[in-house]
């Protein structure tokens, strides 16, 4: 299943022409499936819920993707390229997405202050 959690992320062709696993980050990575302003929300709470947890992230919008080709709207990948969380919803708010983060990590993460 395509980003599906405990499944490593498939290397699927992005409408750029490029693979999702070239644009993955050497950290954790969001995938964000859909037109960038129906996406941009979460993409938001998500880099603010890192920015306070110290944990650097890449955020990848595609919009060319087709849900059919993956198991949720939302992906978080790991650094060894497997698949953290996944959902078709969006997180309620940075506290959430920092909780996700949080998980993702196996233990609390430090805020910055």
């Amino acid at each position: 299943m395509r980003g599906a959690p405990a499944y490593g992320s498939a290397p699927l062709e992005r409408a750029s022409g490029d693979t999702i696993h070239d644009a993955l980050g050497s950290g954790f990575s969001l995938i964000a499936i859909g037109e960038p302003r129906a996406v941009s929300e979460t993409v938001g709470q998500f880099a603010e819920a890192a920015r306070q947890c110290n944990m650097p992230i890449e955020t990848i919008v595609d919009h060319g993707a087709s849900l059919k080709d993956y198991a949720a709207r939302y992906i978080l990948v790991r650094p060894d390229g497997f698949v953290a969380w996944a959902a078709h919803d969006a997180p309620e708010g940075v506290t959430t997405a920092a909780s996700i983060l949080e998980k993702s990590t196996g233990h609390v993460v430090r805020k910055a202050t």
